[in-house]
């Protein structure tokens, strides 16, 4: 997945509020999807982490299902 094609699911998934990021140049859990926030400053909501933009996705879906199940406890 590119860049390019990472910031479109972004936006698919969480409007124009969607973000993605590098954490640093090289390591584990570098590639970053979220939710652009501003309140009580600007920020972005972590939702996924992951080695691709991929493993990020999946760990934002992950994420939400996990806590979909919370709420329903």
């Amino acid at each position: 997945m590119t860049k390019r094609d990472a910031l479109t699911e972004a936006r698919r998934r969480w409007g124009v509020k969607g973000r993605i990021g590098l954490r640093r140049k090289i390591g584990p859990n570098r590639y970053r999807v979220g939710i652009f926030k501003t309140v009580p400053f600007p920020y972005t909501d972590i939702q996924g982490m992951g080695d691709t933009w991929e493993a990020a996705f999946a760990d934002a879906t992950s994420r939400e299902r996990r806590r979909i199940e919370d709420e329903r406890e």
